[in-house]
């Protein structure tokens, strides 16, 4: 049986660092203070030793003992006499008897130094007052447990010191904790005790401090035949995936038990991105009742991804691929522009804006892009034109020939690095052209208050040039030194596509057409004709 040595000890000793306060003058430094006490010791003394230097030179080293923390009432103070060295760098010591019937176990030492010009230094230190205690007669019963055997009967005894020359006596009816949740356990009269540990490695049985007693805790020679495992994982989230996005993993943990192959419950898993030293892992929790897992991670790394089940203490650890990880960064596309909008039917449009990655929308060069088209904006996609960025990022694709209302998009397949991306699609309206030719105003000059006659022809542009029937042209005037027009008549253009009107000539001017569109077509250009009036 082997002892744990932070539960056994004869002396201790606590070093604690200097504590400058912010209003002092820190002109004492390496200021440090142990205290050292032999347990086991009949007149248990407790010696404070204090090193510290100075350029001015130490006069003064003082400490106040606090029970039972840093924040209790001070019970004594004692006074430290320098030992060695000199006042500006040496070793101060002082002997304290402690009281363990008024002050069992924790108790502390604020220890105080003055200098020559006046500056103050504090630190603190600590020391254990307690019995030695110790746990003796330990039997666990079987010696060897299995997942399937995993219960332990542990028998014992607690036993206290107080001094060398004393022998160890009983502690009677003293809590004994046992790892499996025996809590609670009483010593009988004897010291002696029995508790049952279930499930757990290692076994131990431990006492908590108490009154003048110290802990003492010891472990069981308890040894454990591991079951092999058999571990079968996969991400089920599509790869690839943008980083930070949530990605599931499943599987099952089997165990080789008794009874043949069993889920292995409980056993936390761990995922590992990558291999090597510049591997991550990430705790994805434990499995189920029936030895399943569903566990999620959010993704911020490519590379192969490996689910590890370890650290069951009745269990062989087991490892298994669960897939290639495929995370790269998310793109966005910014100022995205069509134009122009509405279309005019048969000429192509220019889809301009920026590509880049997040985040920081760091600009994307090179990269390929496709303009598509659709009727109804969800379906029937359709690549119409492509091109690529430019080294910041910007891009302008030209469209094909646009002939009906619809849907445009940009879509980037992404690559190794970043993601794919589809734009979001712009709905853009495409109409037919239209022209005016042939307009004029005449005759010039003209006479004033005679007749001038305003014409012209509306065409359409289709899959052909055609005329423009029954549309309305706007008949502006604009008198010689004015910038403002007058608009003059409304006129319905013939099936020929011809329109025309007469006026009394007045004063010199321009004369301007305009059709101003409608939900089929676009508005005309504005021609203009000057007549000299005389």
């Amino acid at each position: 049986m082997r002892r744990k040595s932070s539960f056994l000890v004869a002396a201790v000793l606590v070093t604690s660092a200097a504590f400058v306060p912010a209003a002092a003058r820190a002109d004492a430094t390496d200021v440090k203070l142990t205290a050292t006490l032999d347990r086991l010791a009949p007149d248990r003394v407790v010696v404070l030793t204090l090193t510290a230097k100075s350029a001015g030179g130490v006069t003064d080293v003082t400490a106040s003992l606090h029970y039972p923390s840093t924040s209790g009432a001070a019970y004594d103070t004692v006074r430290f006499t320098r030992v060695a060295g000199t006042d500006q760098d040496g070793t101060w010591q002082a002997a304290y008897h402690t009281d363990i019937a008024r002050h069992p176990r924790a108790n502390y030492v604020n220890a105080l130094v003055t200098t020559a010009d006046g500056a103050t230094a504090s630190t603190w230190a600590k020391f254990n007052d307690c019995y030695e205690t110790s746990i003796t007669d330990l039997v666990a019963e079987p010696s060897v447990i299995d997942a399937d055997h995993s219960d332990v009967t542990v028998h014992g005894r607690l036993m206290v010191q107080k001094s060398r020359e004393a022998a160890p006596e009983p502690v009677p009816d003293a809590e004994i904790i046992g790892d499996g949740g025996a809590l609670g356990t009483q010593a009988g009269p004897d010291g002696s005790f029995t508790f049952t540990s279930r499930g757990r490695f290692p076994v131990t049985a431990s006492y908590g401090a108490d009154g003048p007693n110290c802990a003492a805790g010891q472990v069981t020679g308890v040894t454990v035949a591991k079951q092999a495992t058999e571990l079968s994982a996969r991400m089920t989230t599509a790869q690839p995936v943008a980083t930070g996005t949530d990605v599931a993993v499943q599987g099952r943990l089997l165990r080789h038990g008794a009874a043949g192959l069993v889920p292995a419950p409980g056993v936390q898993l761990t995922a590992v991105i990558g291999a090597g030293a510049t591997a991550e892992n990430i705790p994805l929790g434990p499995t189920a009742a029936d030895g399943t897992f569903t566990s999620h991670f959010a993704a911020d790394r490519p590379g192969p991804l490996t689910v590890v089940a370890s650290s069951d203490p009745f269990l062989e650890d087991a490892r298994t691929a669960a897939g290639m990880l495929d995370v790269r960064r998310p793109t966005v596309i910014t100022d995205m522009k069509l134009t122009p909008n509405p279309g005019r039917y048969g000429q192509p449009l220019s889809i301009s804006g920026r590509l880049g990655a997040l985040p920081g929308a760091l600009a994307i060069g090179s990269a390929p892009l496709v303009a598509e088209f659709s009727a109804n904006g969800k379906t029937g996609w359709a690549a119409a034109g492509s091109g690529k960025t430019a080294s910041n990022g910007l891009f302008r694709l030209t469209t094909g020939a646009a002939k009906r209302d619809g849907y445009w998009r940009v879509r980037y397949a992404g690559d190794s690095a970043y993601m794919a991306l589809t734009g979001k699609p712009v709905d853009v309206d495409v109409r037919y052209g239209t022209s005016i030719a042939g307009f004029n105003a005449s005759p010039e000059p003209v006479a004033k208050g005679k007749t001038l006659t305003v014409k012209g022809q509306l065409f359409r542009y289709m899959d052909k040039k055609l005329p423009g029937p029954g549309a309305s042209v706007y008949l502006y005037f604009q008198a010689k030194g004015s910038s403002t027009w007058t608009q003059m008549a409304v006129v319905k253009t013939a099936s020929s596509g011809w329109f025309g009107k007469t006026f009394k000539a007045s004063k010199d001017g321009t004369w301007m057409a305009a059709y101003k569109g409608s939900s089929t077509y676009l508005a005309s250009n504005k021609p203009t004709d000057y007549v000299d009036v005389r």
